[in-house]
């Protein structure tokens, strides 16, 4: 039978891997800063470069002054890019990752990984509940809107149902008093003053003055009309026609003239 693996074979064990990964890890920020350090230098030098082409190369003043504008980022794009695999190599996603769990004061990235998933779980939990909130505060906007309209429309419904009532009333009444079969030019009935125009010596003298009417009796309607018309002897006269007509067609009888 084999024997088992001793607790201190394993202690020792677990040592060894982490003195292992001590190790490495140390080498990769060695070789880290080395390629930092190397990149710094060949930017510097690619500087120089570019500065001395645009001082001392009046030919070339224009690549170098591309090449000393442009050194300084492609430095910052590759320290950026190093800095970040770097970072992810140890277990951050990224090197705002890493400054983040710096500022905190924790060097283990899987402490981090934990507290960072814990504060993104909460910052989605306030950011659903802000939008939970808008939500319901945008429906309840909506509701009170829509309540808003229906009772404007209500109200309009209300005074136009009001308005109709009124002008059938102010029609009934008119009917009642006749006033129906009178024109709301002069006040005259056209039909009477038509037929006591054209009775007169000389029609084109007839001037409407006024009418009455009385109350409607019997479904009739006493119609007195005032007017002036010119005589046989070229002088004015003032006249008055007396009448009836019905209230339901306002046909008209003519009774005297005088």
């Amino acid at each position: 039978m084999r024997d088992e693996e001793s607790p201190c074979r394993k202690v020792c064990a677990q040592v060894q891997i982490r003195r292992t990964e001590a190790c490495v890890g140390n080498k990769m920020s060695t070789l880290i800063a080395v390629a930092l350090l190397g990149a710094t230098l060949a930017a510097f030098v690619m500087m120089l470069v570019g500065l001395a082409m645009l001082l001392f190369r009046s030919g070339r003043r224009k690549r170098g002054l591309t090449i000393f504008l442009a050194t300084p980022l492609v430095w910052v794009a590759v320290t950026g890019a190093v800095m970040s695999w770097d970072a992810r190599q140890q277990g951050f996603e990224g090197i705002s990752d890493q400054g983040a769990a710096g500022r905190a004061g924790i060097d283990d990235p899987a402490e981090w990984a934990e507290i960072r998933d814990a504060q993104r779980a909460e910052r989605a939990a306030e950011k659903a509940a802000k939008e939970k909130a808008a939500d319901e505060a945008r429906a309840a906007a909506r509701a009170e809107k829509a309540a808003r309209r229906e009772a404007e429309a209500a109200e309009r419904a209300e005074q136009e149902r009001i308005a109709a009532e009124a002008k059938a009333a102010a029609a009934a009444e008119n009917r009642r008093k006749g006033f129906h079969c009178l024109s709301a030019w002069d006040g005259s009935h056209p039909a009477f003053k038509r037929i006591v125009k054209n009775s007169m010596r000389d029609p084109d003298s007839f001037e409407h003055v006024g009418t009455r009417v009385g109350p409607v009796t019997g479904g009739w309607h006493e119609i007195r009309m005032v007017y002036r018309a010119r005589n046989g002897f070229g002088g004015m006269n003032v006249g008055e026609a007396v009448g009836r007509y019905r209230n339901n067609d306002c046909a008209v009888e003519v009774i005297s003239l005088e």
